[in-house]
Parts: C-alpha cells; structure tokens; sequence
C-alpha cells in the first residue's frame, strides 16, 4: 500500500533516508497485505493514471501522433 500512494521514488527515497533498504527487518516472518484487500475506491478510480514512479495522479495527455502521416511518424522517432 505504501509504493502505491507514495510511487517507488519516493518510497525508495523514504526507506534509504531511514536505512530500511537491506531488505532485513526486525520479524523473521514476511508480514504481506493482500493488494485487493488494500484497494480504496479512490485508489481504483485512480490506478491508471498514477505515475508508479512519482505516486501523482496524472491527467490524461492526447496521443501526440494522432493526426501525423507515417512520414512524420518516421522521422519523430
């Protein structure tokens, strides 16, 4: 739940200012939360549009090559 509303950049960041990136915990036993358990209906309107990296909600952006010939497609890539 936390990577999914903070986004693996800040996540990371978080834990590696804290120490906590060896992936050793104090608990011998992996304590996991079942992901459709975690699901808020906030978070499910959301899920496509938040930038897994940043955690930010993202609005929608038209296809920038909509309207281009395959020529100009060609030469943007």
């Amino acid at each position: 739940r936390f990577v999914k509303y903070t986004g693996y950049g800040n996540a990371a960041g978080l834990l590696a200012a804290r120490g906590l990136l060896n992936g050793r915990g104090p608990s011998p036993q992996p304590q996991y939360s079942s992901d459709s358990d975690s699901d808020t209906e906030e978070y499910r309107q959301a899920k496509d549009r938040i930038n897994p990296v940043t955690g930010r909600v993202e609005e929608e952006q038209p296809d920038p090559m909509e309207g281009m010939t395959e020529e100009e497609k060609e030469a943007e890539a």
